[in-house]
């Protein structure tokens, strides 16, 4: 059975990639979620019920995947240094890790989405609305519901994120517009994945 999730009153953060002899078993028994975030940010990113492992670039990211068997990973795209594009094609190779993406730029997000995350927030957000998301995304993984998606245009969307036949981009007018966040209670973000164009529309259910 998945995990509550809700957002963590504790920071049990390990600040740098563990050493782990091989062969060990894991030192918890506990699901882990690794964090790609800078210190100051770290606190929208805890869940209770989840051991907390964090990274500050693609390389201790890759090193603590190869010792780790993740449940998720989140990724701040405004971490200096890091391409939050990069990590999410990596991780792609991983088949059972959910991979979820913060930005405060709305066009960072056709990158991101092509590489495979398989859910976006826009900055700011509550703590809880990302332990909304990321328990979707899990659910989603565990029930192979909607885990993936290969619309007309070729592009594997994946997770939370959904292309709408009947939504056309409004510079190349190119169907299947991925909608990744939502903007208002009627209102969504929507990318195309054909021509990078980034806006806010109508939401769909």
């Amino acid at each position: 059975m998945q995990p509550t999730l809700a957002p963590a009153t504790s920071r049990p953060i390990h600040t740098e990639v563990p050493t782990q002899p091989e062969g060990r078993a894991p030192r918890s028994a506990e699901p882990t979620l690794i964090v790609a975030a800078a210190d100051a940010d770290l606190s929208a990113y805890l869940l209770m019920a989840f051991q907390l492992m964090t990274v500050r670039s693609n390389a201790e990211l890759a090193a603590l995947m190869a010792r780790e068997h993740p449940a998720a990973v989140a990724i701040d795209a405004d971490l200096p240094g890091f391409d939050a594009a990069a990590a999410c094609a990596a991780l792609c190779l991983q088949e059972d890790v959910a991979v979820l993406v913060a930005l405060s730029r709305a066009e960072q997000a056709p990158a991101v989405l092509k590489a495979g995350c398989h859910a976006v927030l826009m900055k700011p957000f509550a703590p809880n609305l990302f332990a909304s998301r990321m328990g979707r995304v899990l659910r989603d993984r565990a029930q192979r519901s909607r885990w993936s998606h290969v619309p007309r245009n070729g592009s594997s969307v994946r997770g939370t994120n959904r292309a709408w036949e009947t939504v056309e981009c409004p510079r190349c007018c190119e169907p299947d517009a991925v909608g990744f966040d939502f903007a208002s209670h009627r209102r969504m973000w929507f990318a195309c994945l054909a021509c990078n164009q980034v806006w806010i529309g109508q939401r769909q259910e």
